[in-house]
């Protein structure tokens, strides 16, 4: 059976995401701020604080896959989005677990085509956008990890 952890477990898209991969068989640990996940499906339940990076580690401990559905508020974008994306790379480098990271449009700005492709110019010329491309670009860039 594989194991996934669920970062964000409690937020709309993790909930989504912890039954899918429930349904589909998989073991599901729900990593939450206090370690109480809300939904329905039994899952494990671990506690991590995103910020830290031993935290993280410690949760994503045993996993083949660690979902990110981490999204701070928008007012904190600015400040927590790249740092909290680091360390889940940083927590998957560390345990060997492959990160899924779902994506979203801000970074393709005002300008999004009707159709979005692999080779779709990522423009940012907003502020999530430019927030979104820089963290893409640590994600393509295999991972620049600050400890």
């Amino acid at each position: 059976m594989q194991t996934i952890a669920i970062l964000g477990a409690n937020g709309r898209l993790g909930l989504t995401t912890v039954n899918a991969f429930h349904q589909a068989g998989w073991f599901v640990i729900a990593v939450t701020r206090k370690g109480h996940y809300l939904g329905p499906e039994p899952v494990e339940n671990r506690a991590a604080d995103a910020s830290s990076l031993a935290a993280l580690i410690e949760a994503v401990e045993g996993c083949a896959v660690v979902f990110n559905g981490l999204n701070p508020l928008y007012p904190r974008w600015h400040t927590e989005a790249i740092p909290l994306n680091r360390n889940v790379i940083g927590a998957c480098l560390s345990t060997g677990a492959t990160h899924l990271f779902p994506g979203n449009v801000y970074n393709y700005g005002h300008s999004i085509p009707a159709i979005v492709k692999h080779d779709t110019p990522q423009v940012g010329d907003t502020k999530k956008g430019k927030i979104r491309v820089e963290t893409e670009q640590i994600e393509n860039a295999g991972a620049i990890i600050h400890h």
